[in-house]
């Protein structure tokens, strides 16, 4: 499915939700999620105070997706889940070296194999 704009998520809320959701929590939403519909509609649904609020920071991430994200790490040896997840918090296009050097490991070619093997299967 294509990403949402704000407007589709206006009008998904409205016909869905039975509520009016103002542009700029639309616009923020859709920034929170890059327009996933998925996770947009999620988010609609678990948290809809939160969305109406308007402020991209003060939305969460659906729980579905945590849980989801939880249970591929807990996969990983330590040392891969270590690397995932000083990754995560670098940003969207961490640099394998200073995700290494937060993760405090010594092969992050090995770990990011082990990441690659245990989360395509």
């Amino acid at each position: 499915m294509a990403p949402l704009y704000p407007a589709e998520v206006q009008e998904w809320s409205r016909e869905h939700l039975e509520k009016e959701l103002a542009f700029p929590a639309a616009r923020a939403l859709v920034e929170h999620t890059a327009g996933n519909p998925s996770l947009t509609v999620s988010l609609m649904k678990q948290f809809p105070s939160a969305v109406r609020s308007g402020g991209a920071e003060l939305l969460p991430t659906p729980t579905g997706l945590l849980a989801s994200v939880a249970s591929r790490l807990l996969r990983l040896p330590p040392e891969a889940a270590a690397l995932v997840e000083a990754a995560s918090v670098l940003g969207s296009d961490p640099q394998l070296a200073l995700a290494s050097d937060v993760a405090e490991i010594s092969d992050p070619v090995r770990d990011v194999e082990a990441a690659e093997s245990r989360t395509t299967k």
